[in-house]
């Protein structure tokens, strides 16, 4: 996923929904924080999907979203990405006040929609605790750029609603983490 796709995928839901902005969450939601310039690990960057919510929530806007911009759909076939329709409580193991600090994606290609990314500490925490290889090799790649502190990290870790045993073994990987950054 490049900065072009996931403004390409939001133009492409507001036309479809009628929506004018959307949450973005999952691994896409970091492509507005990446520095320019900078060499980015392919990991970080090699997902094919863009997680939207509508910011009105409607069910139906998501059903639409799945069903036309969706995995395997004529615009993933034509394009080679998709994204996915989803819920609020698809962002549960995101810190509190997650929503108030969305790092915000408008430009002339988004023309007048508006997509509202995770920032990138609140999109690390979420994927540390949700502990898919995949979501762990996006943070470990993360920390090795300047893009995450990991000072932050384990302060949005106080913040996350889980289970203690989540957020323990959330802790255990971002100092393990840490340490083979030194």
């Amino acid at each position: 996923m490049n900065r072009a796709a996931l403004e390409h995928l939001l133009r492409a839901a507001a036309a479809l929904t009628g929506e004018s902005t959307f949450y973005v969450v999952g691994s896409a939601a970091i492509i507005p924080s990446l520095p320019g310039g900078m060499a980015i690990p392919d990991v970080v960057v090699r997902s094919r999907e863009a997680d939207l919510i509508p910011a009105s929530g409607s069910t139906r806007a998501i059903d639409l979203i799945d069903g036309a911009l969706g995995q395997d759909s004529t615009f993933d076939g034509t394009f080679g990405y998709y994204a996915d329709g989803v819920e609020f409580s698809t962002v549960s193991y995101a810190p509190d006040g997650w929503i108030d600090r969305v790092v915000r994606l408008s430009s002339e290609a988004t023309h007048a929609t508006v997509g509202l990314c995770m920032e990138p500490h609140d999109l690390a925490i979420a994927k540390l605790c949700a502990g898919r290889d995949k979501d762990l090799e996006f943070v470990r790649a993360l920390l090795e750029t300047s893009v995450l502190e990991a000072d932050v990290l384990v302060e949005r870790l106080g913040k996350v609603q889980a289970p203690d045993a989540v957020v323990r073994l959330a802790r255990q990987r971002l100092a393990a983490y840490a340490r083979k950054d030194r």
